[in-house]
């Protein structure tokens, strides 16, 4: 019951709340907001190398761009667990970002395109500009590139076939079905480039990510409508006007 409560009164007063912080939601958004430094080239601190140290052998940025699972959180905890805790924040408050642009999926430190339970990251390819899905595909043909092709267009080692075969053999049939939609939602690697190009303070921007409003009426709303019966109740209206009314008498 307290969990419902709590779910409630953060809510906007116009959704029925009145908008109590929640911490963990909080503390995720200032978490989160340590990215935004980190990922500033325009912040020199020497700070910075020590997390860039650790976070190369995922591709540095790149990581805050992927979906990851928690192996990789796990594997960064044991060097460092502030940067873990950072990251388990970040995929907290951004995985519900619209991503299903297929072609626009990245291939690395993505938990959906595993092989033996693990992501991919091939350094090598990553510096030859290889990112995304669709850069493997052959929109012509409808089919991922031969293993020549994509030697002859990125410059790729003739004895990496095992490596590309291996990787888009993995990647899963939902990603592949989809890659043709020409639909183009914000991804994540756009948002991290929108929260880069921000002057002010993002820790808002974070917070409101992790608030949801609510898709049903509460078992109380239902419970007034029944009374109303055909009538609709305007909630929104319900909702703020003890406030208006209030600001009203003052």
């Amino acid at each position: 019951m307290n969990s419902i409560k709590r779910t409630q009164l953060i809510q906007s007063v116009e959704n029925g709340g009145i908008q109590l912080t929640n911490i963990d939601s909080f503390l995720n958004a200032i978490k989160c907001s340590w990215v935004k430094r980190y990922l500033d080239s325009t912040n020199t601190s020497k700070w910075k190398l020590f997390y860039q140290k650790i976070l190369k052998k995922y591709g540095d940025s790149l990581l805050f761009e992927c979906n990851i699972n928690n192996t990789i959180l796990h594997e960064i905890a044991n060097e460092n667990i502030f940067l873990s805790d950072v990251l388990s924040a970040w995929s907290d408050v951004t995985h519900n970002l619209e991503t299903q642009n297929s072609s626009k999926t990245i291939l690395w430190n993505n938990k959906d395109i595993t092989s033996n339970n693990k992501t991919f990251f091939y350094k090598d390819w990553f510096e030859r500009s290889i990112k995304y899905v669709d850069q493997l595909y052959d929109y012509r043909i409808k089919d991922f590139y031969s293993f020549d092709n994509i030697c002859y267009i990125y410059g790729i080692p003739s004895n990496n076939f095992l490596k590309y075969y291996t990787l888009i053999k993995s990647i899963p049939t939902h990603i592949k079905s989809e890659i043709n939609t020409n639909n183009t939602p914000c991804t994540q690697t756009t948002f991290v480039e929108n929260i880069l190009g921000r002057k002010n303070k993002t820790n808002k921007i974070f917070y409101s990510l992790q608030i949801k409003n609510p898709t049903e009426n509460s078992k109380i709303q239902n419970k007034w409508q029944v009374l109303f019966g055909e009538n609709e109740l305007n909630w929104k209206d319900i909702f703020t006007m003890p406030y208006k009314e209030l600001l009203k008498a003052h």
